[in-house]
């Protein structure tokens, strides 16, 4: 496997758990949410990081897995600064 390939789905799961987190987050600090909603919200975060970090891994071109990596990253940026 060529190294870039290594380094992108390394960044893409850190920054897809960083995510996760923080929608697991969000949903807790709702008052009518239903029990079990936070682990749902993991399990489904989860799948998807996985999933897209096994395309990153395998299939995906250069181009589209460090775009993905730079989205997250500004996502996850905006998200800390702004709370």
């Amino acid at each position: 496997m060529e190294t870039w390939r290594i380094v992108a789905t390394a960044l893409i799961t850190a920054v897809g758990g960083f995510m996760v987190l923080g929608i697991m987050s969000t949903v807790r600090a709702r008052r009518d949410r239903a029990p079990g909603e936070v682990g749902r919200v993991a399990l489904r975060g989860g799948l998807a990081v996985a999933v897209v970090a096994a395309l990153a891994a395998t299939v995906l071109p250069p181009e589209v897995c460090w775009g993905l990596v730079a989205a997250g990253v500004l996502i996850t940026v905006g998200v800390m600064i702004t709370g």
